[in-house]
Parts: C-alpha cells; sequence; structure tokens
C-alpha cells in the first residue's frame, strides 16, 4: 500500500468524505475531505500526498512543485492544508518556508498516522500508559525470568521456554504482514499483569524510538479494567470507547482505531478484561475475527486471561478451535526453585533472610503456592519485614495469603453493581470449598456454581454473579468440561476451614453439634492447611470445651480432628494435657513440640509417626502404647511408666533408631523411665529382625516406597544384627 493509498484508507476510516474520490479539477496528489464539524460546521481539509522526491535537494524540483501547490492554494474557500510525505530529508530551508506562507503544514508519515496519548502531550497527565511503565519499573529491580510453555489449540504444551517476557516482546516487535492473537494464559497470582506491564513497557520503547527515527512503527495501545464503565454494563464496545476518550490526546472514532489496528500501526494490549470477555461474546464472534480476517490486516493483539475463563467462555474456547494460524497460546509456568532462589537474591539483600525465604518455599506443605509469583512475594514481604517465618508459622502465613488474594479482588471492582455485600461472597465461597473437600477434591461443576448463586442473588442477578464469581483468582480451568478446579490446594483448605470455623462460631443452640457432626465425616489430619487454619480461625477456648468433656456428639475421628487442631494452635505447648482423655486413641502422625505432657495418660494410643519434641514427660503412662517410627527428640522422662511393649516396632530417640524392644527398654531406663511389673515381651528371632532390617531398603518405617530396585550388594551391605545367620543364608531359606 503506497503513500496515497494509506492517505485515502486513513481519512475514510476517521468519517471523512471525499476520500476515494479522484477530481479533474485538482492534482492527482491531492485529496479534498471534509466532515461535519459541531464547531466549524464542516472540516475541510486539502491533503498532497507526495509520494518522492529527490536523493538531494533539487531548487528545480522544489520551485516546480511550490507552482502546483500555490494553484492549490489560490483555489481554496476555507479548510487546513497538509503536505504529507514521507520524511523531511532533501527539503531546503527556503522550500519548508515557501510551504509555510501558502498555509501548508508539513506532516510527515510517521505523525500523521499515529494517535499520540494524553501524557505524551502533557507531562503532568497521567494515563494508563504511564501507569502501566510507572508499574514496570517499579517491578524492574525484582523482576525475574517467567518461565512459559507454547500449547497447541488442544491447549497441551509443545515447547518451553525461559522468558516469557522476552520472548513475547521480541516477537510483536518484529515487522509482519500476518495478522497474530497473543494469547497468555495462567492462573491468579502467576504474574500475567507483571508480564503484560513488562512486555508493554518494552513495545512502546522500541515504538518511541523508530518514531523519533521517523519509521514505521507500532503503538501499543493498553486497554484495562480502569476502562470498563459498569453502570453501562460490560460490553466491549463501551471498553473501546471509554478508553478513546480517557488516554489519546485527540478525538477518535472506533472506526479509525481500528484502522489503525489493521494496518500494523497500533497493537491491542488486553489485560484484566476478563468480566467483559466472558460476557460480551461479539469480542471473539465479530472483533476479534473481523481483526484477523480483514483485507491485508497486520493487526497484533496480546490478550492475557485467567485460564478459569477456559472452561466459564465458551465463545472463547470455540474461538481458539476455529483460529488456529492465528492465534499463538502462552501458559505462565509456575515458579521453580531456581526462579524463587533469584527472586530472593533480588529482593531480600541478607543473606539470612534469603535462607529462610528458599527454605519456607520449599517446605511440601507449602507447594501449593510456593510457586505462585504473587504468594512468593507476600512471603517475601513476610520474611523482609523481620517476622519469623517457619513451619510453625504457615497457617498463620496461609490465612494472610487468602485474605490477601480476596481483598485484591474486592479492590479491583470485579465484584461491584452485584447487589451483594463481602459476606455474602465469603458465605459462596465457603460452601464451594466445604463441597470441595467433602467430595474428595473432585472438580467444581460450573451448573453446580450457578444453582448456589441462586441462593445468594435474585434470579435477576444470579447469572451474572456466577459470570463474576467464577473469575475469581481461586479457580483454575479443569480438565473435564463445565468444570473448575481450586488454583491451590491453599484455597480449598482455607474456604472449608472458614465453614467450619462459621459453623463453631455461630451464636445458635445447635453449633456444636453441627460442628461435631460435620468433623466427624472426614479425615482433617490428612490436610495440614485445614487443620492449621482452623486453629486460627476457631478460639481455643471452643475447641477445649468440646475436646475436654468429650462432647456427645463427637466420634472417635471427629476427636481425633480436633485433637490435630488444638496441637496447631499457639498456645498448645502450655496446656494441661493431663486433663484431656486421650488414651487409647489414634494419634499417629501428632506433634509436640516443647508441650507439657507431664501426667499425661497414653495407655494403648496409637503413636506411630508421632513427633514429641523437647517435651516434658515426666510420670506420663504408655502402658499398651503403638510404637512405631514414634520420635522422641531431648524429652525430660524421669518417672515416665513404659508398659509391655508388645505393641512396639521402632522408636527414633535423638536422631538414632531403635528396632528391637531390648533397645527400647535400655532407652527409658537410661531415661529414668520405669518399666511396669508386667512381663516383657518375647524375645523376637534375629532372622526376622535381620529380615526386616534388609527390606527397609525398599519400604520406609512410615509405609512409604523408598525405591524400587537395588543391585545385590547394596542389599546385603548394611547393620548385622546380632545372633542372626548370615544374610545370604538367610535369603536361601
Amino acid at each position: 500500500m503506497n503513500l496515497m493509498e494509506k492517505a485515502r484508507s486513513y481519512f475514510r476510516a476517521l468519517g471523512y468524505e471525499g476520500a476515494d474520490e479522484k477530481r479533474s479539477d485538482y492534482p492527482e496528489n491531492l485529496i479534498l475531505i471534509r466532515k461535519a464539524s459541531d464547531a466549524a460546521g464542516t472540516d475541510s481539509r486539502y491533503i498532497w500526498v507526495q509520494e518522492s522526491k529527490p536523493d538531494k535537494v533539487d531548487k528545480s524540483w522544489e520551485a516546480k512543485l511550490i507552482k502546483d501547490l500555490q494553484k492549490v492554494s489560490e483555489k481554496r474557500k476555507r479548510g487546513s492544508f497538509t503536505f504529507l510525505i514521507y520524511n523531511r530529508e532533501n527539503l531546503s530551508r527556503e522550500f519548508k518556508k515557501n510551504l509555510d506562507d501558502l498555509g501548508f503544514q508539513i506532516i510527515e508519515e510517521a505523525f500523521l498516522f499515529d494517535a499520540e496519548f494524553k501524557s505524551e502531550w502533557n507531562p503532568e497527565i497521567s494515563d494508563a500508559s504511564r501507569e502501566i511503565i510507572s508499574d514496570a519499573n517499579r517491578e524492574r529491580e525484582f523482576r525475574i525470568k517467567q518461565p512459559f510453555e507454547i500449547l497447541n489449540s488442544a491447549l497441551t504444551s509443545e515447547k518451553e521456554g525461559s522468558d516469557l517476557v522476552t520472548f513475547v516482546a521480541e516477537t510483536l516487535n518484529k515487522k509482519t504482514n500476518s495478522p497474530k492473537i497473543y494469547l497468555l494464559i495462567g492462573p491468579a497470582g502467576v504474574g500475567k499483569s507483571s508480564a503484560f506491564n513488562a512486555i508493554f513497557q518494552k513495545c512502546y520503547q522500541k515504538f518511541i524510538e523508530k518514531k523519533a527515527r521517523k519509521e514505521e512503527s507500532t503503538r501499543p495501545l493498553p486497554l484495562l479494567p480502569k476502562h470498563i464503565l459498569r453502570k453501562q454494563g460490560a460490553m466491549f464496545s463501551d471498553v473501546l470507547s471509554t478508553f478513546l476518550q480517557m488516554e489519546m490526546s485527540r478525538q477518535l472514532q472506533p472506526e479509525a482505531l481500528n484502522w489503525y489496528l489493521d494496518q500494523g500501526r497500533a497493537s491491542l494490549f488486553v489485560d484484566g478484561l476478563d468480566e467483559v470477555l466472558a460476557s460480551d461474546s461479539s469480542i471473539f464472534n465479530e472483533y476479534f475475527y473481523e481483526r484477523l480476517t480483514g483485507n491485508e490486516s497486520k493487526c497484533q493483539i496480546l490478550l492475557c486471561v485467567r485460564d478459569s475463563l477456559l472452561n466459564s467462555c465458551r465463545s472463547l474456547r470455540n474461538f481458539i478451535d476455529e483460529s488456529q494460524g492465528y492465534l499463538d497460546i502462552y501458559r505462565l509456568a509456575p515458579w521453580t526453585k531456581s526462579c524463587r532462589l533469584d527472586y530472593a537474591q533480588s529482593r531480600l539483600k541478607n543473606h539470612v533472610q534469603q535462607k529462610e525465604f528458599i527454605k519456607i518455599t520449599t517446605i511440601s506443605d507449602n507447594s501449593s503456592v510456593s510457586g505462585n509469583a504473587y504468594c512468593c512475594k507476600l512471603i517475601a514481604d513476610e520474611v523482609a519485614s523481620g517476622k519469623a517465618v517457619n513451619s510453625s508459622s504457615l497457617p498463620e502465613l496461609y490465612q494472610k495469603l487468602s485474605e490477601s488474594f480476596i481483598q485484591r479482588e474486592f479492590n479491583k471492582g470485579i465484584l461491584d453493581n452485584l447487589n451483594l455485600e463481602e459476606k455474602d461472597i465469603i458465605e459462596y465461597l465457603h460452601a464451594i470449598g466445604e463441597n470441595f473437600w467433602e467430595n474428595d477434591s473432585k472438580p467444581i461443576s460450573i451448573p453446580e456454581m450457578r444453582s448456589w448463586a441462586n441462593l445468594i442473588a435474585s434470579e435477576e442477578y444470579s447469572e451474572q454473579v456466577i459470570q463474576k464469581l467464577i473469575q475469581l483468582p481461586f479457580f483454575i480451568s479443569s480438565k473435564e468440561k463445565n468444570t473448575l478446579e481450586f488454583g491451590h490446594e491453599l484455597w480449598g483448605a482455607y474456604f472449608y476451614a472458614s465453614r467450619l470455623a462459621s459453623i463453631l462460631n455461630a451464636k445458635n443452640l445447635g453449633q456444636h453439634q453441627n460442628f461435631c457432626r460435620k468433623i466427624n465425616q472426614t479425615d482433617l489430619t490428612k490436610n495440614s492447611l485445614v487443620v492449621g487454619i482452623l486453629g486460627l480461625l476457631i478460639p481455643i477456648e471452643e475447641l477445649l470445651k468440646i475436646l475436654k468433656t468429650g462432647d456427645q456428639y463427637l466420634d472417635d475421628k471427629g476427636f481425633r480432628n480436633l485433637f490435630f487442631v488444638i496441637l496447631t494452635t499457639p498456645n498448645a505447648a502450655n496446656l494441661k494435657w493431663s486433663e484431656f482423655p486421650i488414651e487409647n486413641r489414634e494419634l499417629d502422625g501428632a506433634r509436640f513440640d516443647k508441650a507439657v505432657l507431664t501426667g499425661t495418660n497414653f495407655d494403648g494410643c496409637d503413636l506411630s509417626g508421632a513427633v514429641f519434641e523437647g517435651c516434658d514427660l515426666r510420670k506420663a503412662s504408655f502402658k499398651g502404647t503403638f510404637f512405631q517410627n514414634t520420635n522422641f527428640n531431648k524429652c525430660i522422662m524421669t518417672g515416665a511408666l513404659i508398659g509391655n511393649l508388645n505393641k512396639f516396632s521402632s522408636l527414633v530417640i535423638d536422631g538414632k533408631q531403635y528396632i528391637t524392644a531390648e533397645q527400647a527398654i535400655h532407652y527409658f531406663r537410661v531415661k529414668s523411665g520405669e518399666i511396669s511389673a508386667e512381663s516383657l515381651p518375647p524375645k523376637i528371632n534375629p532372622d526376622i529382625l535381620q529380615i526386616r532390617l534388609m527390606f527397609r531398603k525398599f519400604i520406609d518405617e512410615n509405609g512409604e516406597g523408598r525405591r524400587k530396585s537395588i543391585d545385590l550388594k547394596g542389599f546385603m551391605d548394611g547393620k548385622i544384627i546380632h545372633g542372626a545367620n548370615p544374610k545370604d543364608k538367610i535369603l536361601k531359606n
């Protein structure tokens, strides 16, 4: 497309009449256009399009051109004159002055086919572009490479990359003659907006550099949540109109914006408009489709969405299926340990704090959030503030993360104008968390979510409510159609724990009964998140009231659940555990840290996998207790009563493992424990102990597999049990 064709196309898009007319009474270089104007009646413009010029200053060429322009100037009645040219090179100062005297304004191609932001005209004005660049500059110091995957239309990974920002920015900055949409997906907090800001900054900087050199360039245009006027409804056409009014230095119609996009003079950057995309199918079916399939279109669009939208927005899924070749899909990957290390080194200047951050984000219980950029940043803030962040403080940390995410969404205004209070939304999330947990963490049915929405919203608003609720950051797309999952284990655990806490904290006669019925139904101890968060949300006085009295509504499973919750509370170490009816209970996996357990009765308890760390166990009783991989570390056991060890399997004492009852008896006697008068357990055949020790190379004491195979030498090596036959003979027998 030459300069004349571009000019005609451009002014036609701006709504001028006459852009395509070729008049015999004017030179072929001239375009005479007009448009109704409220201020001046009719806006008339004379556009002289100069396609070519000499390679050097040519006075005779300039003189002839001035005569032609003078004839045009003499004919004009009113209107403005523009002399459009690729660049000003090889034009003499005298020629430029003559043009000015004739009333012609010289405009170069790079400046005519561009619409400046308000902040470019007035540095004191803050618009979206300036805000994005400010955010990107603020984040630059701590920005790390963001790993990503390239997906196919089936949303399966085909390739991996080390840094999305560099890859996409370089791709967008390359000159292209083909239209393309770059779809960036990921769960909330993974770093989409940070990547969006950094990509925009790189593309805008490249645009400014090329424009300064008067080269053809592409201006990035950002569409953001601030451009949603929710009173008018979430329609994409309204978002575009609002953007043009708020951001551009001169009045533009959407048709002009489309021209910029289709000609490759602008690119569209879209972030945070999930609610609009979900409610307005015309975005994909019409607007994006037209941009991609227009004649010689060069349109480039960066579209950032939460991956939950893939399941909740049918028009997006259909668009992905139908737009192969026009669509590149990227998914931001969770932060790896390497990413977290890079971030710690840039964010935390203190080496001790860096080690603390790495330690807390590599704890297995924390794996569901440690790959999330937003969560990592909040954790780093906690560490940088000097607060102790360790395994025992994880529940409190998770509570802060959850509440921060919730408040983040309310601050965005996504849930405005739903005629709902914040507490209604919270109760809805609690109900989903309860359903998710009690259904063994199965994907959440969107139709079922819709039915729950009817309980908190009128029929008029229920569909609008569900569309916005499923866009919340807590949900991601599921492999099963028409379902969602919680993006992190944390969310399901937090909302379920909050639901249980709200039941117990309710001021009604059936609160204890309802709470006990709930915790009797499932094994909470399988998830330390639920247990730990419950310990923070429920006043310990309420928990103790139920546990001490052995509440009539509490069964064995419920008692175990409640016991583990109390263990996580901040004051657990100072409780008088001897007052609790815990004999004959299943306490496997329980952890007691510096607890005062003087006189506590553990008779008949299952203490497999239990840990006693720095506890006072004086005069505690362990008659008939099941010990398997039970850990005693730096404990005081004076006067502790050890009964018949016929349920003994193994102990770990101050880091050393004991696998025979004799060894355990020796330990307890050294600790001044008392062995009861009951008969000691019969001696176990040494060969059996040897076989058990050898096969622990495959299966750990806690039942977890260690390896699938080992060579014969490795199998035969290791400790030899006194009195046992040689290992090779044992194997043959």
